[in-house]
């Protein structure tokens, strides 16, 4: 009896796909992290304050849509099985 498999992940072409995207993407993040602020102030002479608002327009995204979003999807199926629940009350 082996453990091992017959081919381990390296070998599958979709998870070579999936490390090579999430690893260039992660790159990129990292990236623009360190070089957006940096070139703030090298190149625009950016104040302490400039650098801080620079970071909550970075964050800003996130808030206004990602957790309205997220509220928005749990009311929605609570409204749903709310529903379905009266319905299914008045049935019988």
């Amino acid at each position: 009896m082996t453990l091992r498999p017959e081919r381990g992940l390296w070998q599958h072409s979709d998870f070579l796909k999936l490390w090579s995207a999430e690893t260039v993407s992660q790159f990129g993040t990292q990236f623009s992290a360190l070089a957006l602020p940096l070139t703030a102030v090298i190149v625009l002479h950016a104040s302490v304050f400039e650098i801080a608002a620079l970071n909550v327009v970075e964050f800003l995204p996130f808030v206004l849509v990602s957790l309205p979003a997220g509220v928005w999807s749990i009311v929605c199926r609570v409204v749903r099985f709310s529903s379905s629940e009266i319905l299914r009350a008045r049935g019988s």
